[in-house]
C-alpha cells in the first residue's frame, strides 16, 4: 500500500518546517494509524497554511479534506482545494476535538480512514458525445465535490435558454470504492454506471 501522509506535496516546495513537540507527536501518531489503513490509495500528506497551522490533507477526487491541529484542537472538514485552509462551516466541519495529541491523531484517524472509504460517483451530462457538465459527488449522501460546466459544449437550445438543464445526469461514472457506488446507483435506478 501506498505511504500515507508524506512531508511534502507531491511535485511541490512546500514543507511543514520544524514540527513542535505537539505537531511532532500527533504526526508520528496518525502516520502510525494511517499505515494501518485498508483503504484504495489517496495522495495523503501534512503541509502548514497560511496562518501557521498544521495540516494533514487528503485530496479525493480532486476535493481537499483533512484535519487543522492547532496547538491541543483539532478540527476535520473540507478544506480549500489548493491553499488547503479550512472552508466555512457551511461546507462542513465534521469533527472538532481537543486533546493530547495521541488520541487526536487517534480520531483523525478514524475520521480520514472512514471518508475515504466513502464512494466517489461523477455524474456526467453529454451533447454529441462530449461531456459538457459534470458533478463529482459521495454517492452515499449526494453531497457536491465539484462540479464544472463546459458552455461551448452545451446544447444551443440550453445557451438559448430554449429548455432547461436536465436534473438527471446522462451516465453516473464510478471514481472511488465503485462496488459500493454500483450498489447505490442501482438502488437508485436509471443511471448506467460506467466502470472507471
Amino acid at each position: 500500500m501506498e505511504q500515507y501522509l508524506d512531508d511534502d506535496l507531491p511535485g511541490g516546495d512546500e514543507e511543514p518546517g520544524v514540527l513542535t513537540d505537539t505537531e511532532a507527536r500527533f504526526v508520528a501518531a496518525l502516520r502510525q494509524h494511517a499505515a494501518t489503513w485498508t483503504v484504495p490509495s489517496a495522495t495523503t500528506f501534512v503541509c502548514r497554511v497560511d496562518d501557521g497551522q498544521l495540516a494533514a490533507v487528503v485530496r479525493i477526487a480532486g476535493s481537499a479534506w483533512g484535519a487543522h491541529l492547532s496547538g491541543g484542537s483539532m478540527y476535520c472538514g473540507m478544506l480549500h482545494n489548493q491553499l488547503h485552509y479550512p472552508l466555512p462551516e457551511r461546507f462542513g466541519r465534521y469533527l472538532t476535538a481537543t486533546g493530547h495529541p495521541a488520541d487526536l491523531a487517534r480520531d483523525t484517524a478514524r475520521w480520514l480512514e472512514a471518508l475515504l472509504r466513502r464512494p466517489v460517483v461523477e455524474h456526467h451530462w453529454v451533447n454529441r458525445e462530449r461531456v459538457y457538465r459534470q458533478r463529482c459527488l459521495f454517492a452515499d449522501t449526494g453531497q457536491l465535490l465539484w462540479s464544472g460546466y463546459d458552455h461551448s459544449l452545451a446544447p444551443l437550445s440550453l445557451l438559448f435558454r430554449r429548455r432547461r438543464d436536465p436534473d438527471s445526469p446522462d451516465r453516473v461514472v464510478a471514481v472511488r470504492n465503485w462496488p459500493r457506488a454500483a450498489e447505490h446507483s442501482a438502488s437508485g435506478g436509471a443511471h448506467r454506471l460506467q466502470d472507471p
